[in-house]
Order: C-alpha cells, then structure tokens, then sequence
C-alpha cells in the first residue's frame, strides 16, 4: 500500500507499508524521518485529524491516498518564573536547562523524553505529554515533578494546565486526573472535561454541556459562585495568575477572580459581547471585539497606560513581563507599553521590530522572531533583555528563540 504525505510548503514523499496494521503513530514517525521535519498530526483530504492509536485500515485511508502533515514547531518552554527552560526540538526529543528545584535537570527522566508533543510548566517542574497520549514529568516531587503514583491514569491524555505547584490533565475520555501541592476537588471521580486551565492557585474545567467548575484558592479564581448563574454555554476559559475569563456561545465574557481584576473592570464590563478573540498574559486580559476594538483588563497599569485603539489594529498575538504588554500586528511591527525597566519601553529596538512572526517573554523581559530568524529582544537585562552576538548567530541559525540563556548557564 502506498501512501503521500505533502506539506503546506509542497514539499513531498511517498510511503510503502507492508500492511494496514501500520498505526497512525508509526506513519507519522516515517515521514517525519523522510521529510527531515517534525510533524505534529496528519489530515485526511477532508479535514480529518487521525488519531495516533488508529490502523490505517481503522483510519479507513485508500491505496495512493494523499494526507497533508502539519508540522510541529521548536518551542522553547520557560517555568513559572522564568528560572528553567525546557527546549522542545521538532524531532520531539527534549533538552532542559537552569535551576535544578524549577525543573532545569531531566536527568531523571531524559530516556522517556521522546516523541514529545507537549510541554506545560509550573514553578518548580513540567509536564510533557507525548503522542502516546502518556504523560512525563520532572522537577521537585511534591509539586508536581513526580506522577509516578497516577501513571495508571496518565493514558490518551489531550491537555494539561497547571497552577504554581501542581498540574491537571485531561483525558480524551473526558476524566481529569491532578497532582500535587494542591486539593482536588472532593469528587471520587471528575468527567466530562473539555477543558482546564489554571491560576497560580486555582483551576477552572469547562464541561462537556457548557458549564464550569472551579476550585482552589479563592482569591485566584476558585470561587465562582457570584458568576456562576451567567457560565452556561461556555465555549473556552482563559487564565491568568489571580483571574479567569470563560467566552460564551454568544460571544459575551464571564470573568472574575482576584488581583486588580475588580478595580480595571469598571470601564471595560459594558464592551463584554461580540468578543471574538482573547489573548493572556501572566496578568492582562486583552479581548477584540468584531468592530476590532481592543479590551483589556487585568492590571491597572497597563489598562492606564494603553494606546489609543487606531494604534492597535490586525492583532495576531501578544506577550506580558511583569506590568510590561507587547501586541503583534499583522503587518509584522509591534507595539509595547508598561514599566520601561519590563520590556514596556522598545524604542531602542523599534526599528528592528519588523517582519516579526512571533512574540515571547521571560519574567522582566521579550523576545520578537523575525521572518529572516533574527531575533530581538528588549526589558530586563538579567531577564533576556539583551542578547549576547554568539547567541544571536545560533538562533538565526536556528530560527527558534531562545534568549537568557547566559544567565541560566552560569548559576
């Protein structure tokens, strides 16, 4: 049996199996082997995404079929504080460095650390799932870093989200399974989850029939009860560090929590409809509307500070430092405000700050992709707010970004 994959880029190979018991998982593995490029999930002409665990007589694919291969990027993953870093490379494999208890030394786990397709960090580890749907974990034990007791568990897992010190993960089945430094709920069992992501202090699961379930510390989001009557046909929930944000079907906002949330909502509560897309940082929300108007909410300072809307137009994507925000726009320049010393001031680099394809952060500082893979960065110097030359070169190289790494190195 024959079969094609191609790449949105045209680029191209042709498999032969020796049978149709051939899963998904080890297709996709031979034409990532072919096409020298990590590929993160295979699509059937009409728009089926297989499963790793089907056949590809199960998959029900034809002789001489094509499928289309999306592939996976190099992702860098910062912890919590910015203290550890794990370099999660297109080829799946995983290489961490920086402070031992942040989750800086995989040692222990580096020959389960293949095949990755995910990588979730709290403040003291991180969690990677792999296509397997297994999930693999490392840094301090109590918190999070060793889930050896809920490997049982930890099967056709989809997602996990974490607070600072535990992680919660969700199985295509819909069961979420936690582990940690924090209380579960006080359910013997909980299904039924699309969706969960995490403050530093508490979790939100969305629900298969559109409600929500919170639970933690209360003044980072885990009591709900005075929104609960308006988290019905909930479609995604956002988090930031003390707050969440569920969008509704109708495209109206649900939002509480902690923080300064209450005291930047005033000016902003009337706009919470006809929300289209919605961005996170550690502590800003920021919402556009169908008429493109921008929203944020979250931290006082940025939601003083922010610029007039004409300037904030075609946004793609944002990043937040501590009370610093940086937007994309779509013509690939870039605009920040906040604490000069956090990466809020870029006039230095705004001149560089173009054909940008993508936005990250540390704690105290950013970093701007360009289209040529040069890199950018601006804030904190002992953040990543600058870049030493040797460095530059390599991530030009490489096209990925990976900045403060110096500081991280030397400790």
């Amino acid at each position: 049996m024959k079969l094609h994959i191609c790449l949105l880029s045209g680029a191209n190979t042709e498999l032969d199996l020796p049978s149709t018991d051939v899963s998904v998982g080890q297709l996709r593995r031979k034409a990532q082997v072919q096409l020298c490029c990590g590929i993160d999930q295979l699509i059937t002409s009409d728009g089926r995404v297989l499963k790793e665990s089907m056949s590809v007589e199960d998959a029900c694919l034809n002789d001489d079929e094509t499928l289309t291969a999306s592939v996976r990027p190099t992702q860098i993953v910062a912890s919590v504080r910015g203290l550890a870093m794990a370099y999660h490379r297109c080829d799946g494999s995983v290489e961490t460095w920086g402070f031992r208890d942040s989750g800086g030394d995989s040692s222990r786990v580096a020959p389960a650390l293949c095949d990755v397709r995910s990588i979730t960090p709290n403040a003291r580890g991180f969690a990677a799932v792999l296509y397997s749907g297994r999930v693999v974990t490392w840094g301090i034990a109590p918190c999070g870093g060793d889930s050896s007791h809920f490997q049982d568990e930890l099967f056709d897992v989809q997602d996990i989200a974490s607070t600072a010190l535990s992680f919660a993960a969700v199985r295509s089945d819909g069961v979420l399974i936690q582990w940690g430094s924090m209380k579960p709920l006080p359910l013997k069992r909980m299904d039924g989850v699309q969706q969960v992501v995490g403050s530093a202090m508490a979790y939100a699961a969305l629900l298969k029939d559109g409600e929500v379930l919170t639970w933690g510390h209360g003044e980072y989001g885990g009591d709900s009860h005075e929104v609960q009557g308006e988290l019905v046909e909930v479609q995604r929930l956002y988090a930031t560090n003390a707050a969440f944000a569920a969008l509704r079907a109708d495209a109206r906002l649900v939002t509480w929590g902690g923080g300064e949330l209450q005291e930047t909502l005033a000016e902003v509560e009337e706009a919470f409809f006809d929300v289209k897309t919605i961005w996170t940082t550690s502590d800003t929300f920021i919402a556009l509307r169908e008429n493109d108007q921008v929203i944020f909410w979250g931290n006082s300072r940025i939601v003083k500070e922010q610029p007039p809307q004409d300037q904030l137009y075609d946004l793609l994507d944002a990043a937040g430092t501590e009370n610093a925000v940086a937007l994309l726009r779509g013509d690939g320049s870039v605009i920040s405000w906040g604490a000069a010393e956090t990466g809020g001031d870029s006039r230095q680099v705004q001149s560089e700050l173009r054909q940008v394809l993508r936005l990250s952060s540390t704690q105290r500082a950013f970093g701007a992709l360009r289209a040529d893979g040069a890199v950018v960065v601006w804030g904190d110097p002992k953040f990543g707010g600058e870049c030493p030359r040797a460095i530059k070169a390599q991530l030009k190289l490489a096209k990925t970004m990976l900045w403060g790494a110096q500081l991280l190195s030397d400790r």
